[in-house]
């Protein structure tokens, strides 16, 4: 009788790797229980600390070039980040807060003394 059990096996299982929410090897989180799940990392392609919410791995060690933040909006611009100072008229979101250009004018100016 031949073995059956690698063809019933599901092909991830069989490469080595493990799905999201699987739980494997030691305990990752110091909670206490062994086999806790692998956090997922996020890449940080521009190296500003936030990383791409759209680029991904599950790892149980943090792999390089990525971070633990998923809230870059654009992560081919290290200037372009959460809590980045808005460049007003530049048509980008530089604080990813989801507006672009959200400037406002302060202070009082006239025309005259704006001259100079």
């Amino acid at each position: 009788m031949r073995a059956r059990w690698p063809w019933l096996m599901p092909p991830l299982l069989l490469a080595g790797c493990f799905p999201v929410g699987v739980l494997v090897g030691p305990d990752h989180d110091s909670g206490g229980e062994t086999g806790d799940a692998c956090p997922t990392w996020y890449q940080d392609a521009d190296g500003d600390g936030y990383g791409d919410p759209d680029a991904t791995v599950v790892a149980c060690e943090q792999p390089s070039g990525t971070v633990d933040d998923n809230s870059d909006c654009d992560d081919s611009d290290p200037d372009v980040h959460p809590g980045a100072t808005e460049i007003c008229h530049d048509g980008a979101d530089n604080d990813c807060d989801g507006t672009a250009n959200h400037c406002t004018l302060s202070g009082i100016e006239s025309l005259s003394s704006a001259q100079g």
